[in-house]
C-alpha cells in the first residue's frame, strides 16, 4: 500500500510534465492557426486536431459552443472536466483559465501575443515540473518501498 502510494505520486508528476508538453504544443498550433487562417474560434476548435489531451479538450470546447455557450463558458466547462482528469494545482488551472478568458477578445496580433505570453509562463512551469519529476519521483518511490518494508517488518 505504501509502495503503491509512492508510485501514484510519481505517476502524478509524470502526468503533469506530459500535460505541460501537450499544452505548449497546443498553444503553438493554436497560435499558428490564429495567425495564418484567421478563422473564428468555433472553426479553429471544431475543425482541427491537436496533440494529446488537448484534442479531447478542444472537441469539448467546440461541442459546448454548439450548445450555445459562449467561448469563455465553453472553455471553463471543459477546463473543469480536464482538471478532474489530470492532477492540476490551482496555479495550473488559473493559467489555463486566464488563457481562455483572453482568447478571442482582441485582434489577431493580440491573440498571438496572448499565446506567446501563456507559452512563456507554461514553459517555466514545465521546467519546474521536470525538476520535480527528476528529484521527487525517486523520493516518492523510495519512501513507498521503505514504508512497505517497514510495514512488512512490523507484521513479522
Amino acid at each position: 500500500s505504501s509502495f503503491s502510494a509512492g508510485m501514484m505520486m510519481a505517476q502524478g508528476l509524470k502526468k503533469k510534465v506530459s500535460f505541460y508538453e501537450d499544452f505548449l504544443s497546443f498553444l503553438d498550433e493554436l497560435k499558428s492557426l490564429i495567425s495564418y487562417t484567421s478563422q473564428p474560434l468555433s472553426d479553429v476548435f471544431g475543425g482541427n486536431t491537436f496533440n494529446g489531451i488537448f484534442d479531447e479538450f478542444s472537441n469539448a470546447v467546440y461541442l459546448s459552443m454548439q450548445c450555445e455557450n459562449t467561448f469563455e463558458d465553453a472553455w471553463q466547462k471543459s477546463l473543469n472536466v480536464l482538471s478532474a482528469c489530470i492532477p492540476l494545482e490551482s496555479d495550473d488551472i488559473s493559467l489555463i483559465s486566464e488563457f481562455g478568458r483572453g482568447l478571442g477578445k482582441t485582434d489577431i496580433s493580440g491573440q498571438v501575443a496572448l499565446c506567446e505570453l501563456i507559452s512563456a509562463k507554461a514553459d517555466s512551469r514545465l521546467q519546474v515540473c521536470r525538476k520535480d519529476k527528476e528529484s521527487k519521483s525517486r523520493m516518492y518511490k523510495t519512501l513507498g518501498i521503505l514504508g512497505g518494508a517497514t510495514a512488512a517488518l512490523l507484521i513479522i
